[in-house]
């Protein structure tokens, strides 16, 4: 729900009944009225404020509130009974979470907390890795790490979200290691697969013609530069980006281009993503801190052509 500036919000119901038993006047001077005995339930901080709330209207026990009418319209119903959430961003939700469970420990916000959180995963991964994070919620934070794999987290064009603003550095680099980790396991299971390739390969793609020897060309860039894309995005999304490219170069050769055509796709989605998802999985998340493994001594290993 928006409200302009210039327009004052006005409570709906649950909120306007004149039956409740409390007040809670937000900082702009907007009356909510709730149940004392559901406030008192909900938490030992809404049931402290309760205790000291003071006639003010009507002999009603009034309770003044820091957070403006917007912002305790959208904390109230996203739990109170009678109401249905209203979040319209990561953003207002991660203010909602922090109010209700850092301020005033609702705790019984939490299933429903993570349940809005991971309806932004896919479309805002590093954001909700910092909510989760923020929370402790690590099967959350691991999930959206994961998802986050898919972007260049560690290049300098990335715009990081706003929600990394309100964890600490730790945390932020816990995500930056843990990218960092999952790129390296995947390019170097491109490397083990180029230096040491299965003997399936060589019947895939080997080549009796005059251009190439083995295990081919074309075969063996796609896996270089896959190697050298995953290691900054680790994600299997960036495989067939460059098969086009390799089944360009395929053609070019007749003994090359039908195996390509009939082979390559299938070699990619059954032999080389699970590989690489597999190395993937190995990799932990450590939201505690480093350890003396998550920094890299020195700079990566490039694959090289093997010599035949």
């Amino acid at each position: 729900m928006s409200v302009s500036t210039t327009e004052k919000l006005v409570p709906r119901p649950p909120f306007s009944e004149s039956t409740t038993d409390l007040i809670l006047r937000s900082s702009d001077g907007i009356d909510f009225h709730v149940y004392r005995v559901v406030l008192c339930l909900a938490s030992s901080v809404f049931r402290d404020m309760v205790g000291l709330a003071q006639p003010e209207d009507e002999n009603m026990p009034t309770v003044r509130m820091a957070e403006s009418g917007v912002v305790l319209d959208r904390i109230l119903r996203f739990w109170y009974p009678g109401s249905e959430p209203v979040v319209e961003n990561l953003g207002q939700l991660r203010e909602i979470l922090e109010l209700l469970i850092d301020k005033y420990d609702v705790k019984a916000v939490v299933p429903v907390g993570k349940q809005f959180l991971r309806g932004y995963i896919e479309s805002q991964p590093v954001g909700v890795f910092a909510v989760a994070a923020r929370h402790g919620w690590e099967d959350l934070a691991f999930s959206a790490a994961q998802e986050s794999l898919r972007l260049p987290l560690r290049s300098s064009s990335y715009r990081p979200p706003d929600e990394l603003k309100y964890v600490s550095g730790i945390i932020h680099h816990s995500l930056i290691q843990y990218h960092y980790r999952c790129g390296e396991a995947a390019r170097k299971a491109c490397v083990c697969f180029i230096q040491s390739p299965p003997n399936w390969a060589y019947k895939l793609f080997d080549c009796t013609c005059t251009t190439h020897s083995d295990v081919t060309v074309w075969f063996f860039d796609y896996v270089h530069s896959f190697g050298d894309l995953v290691a900054l995005t680790p994600s299997d999304r960036n495989a067939h980006d460059l098969m086009a490219k390799a089944l360009k170069e395929a053609t070019k050769c007749k003994t090359c281009s039908g195996a390509a055509h009939d082979g390559f796709p299938s070699f990619v989605s059954i032999k080389l993503l699970p590989l690489l998802a597999a190395k993937i999985a190995e990799v932990n998340l450590n939201l505690n801190g480093l350890g003396e493994n998550d920094v890299p001594r020195s700079a990566p290993a490039r694959i090289r052509k093997p010599r035949f």
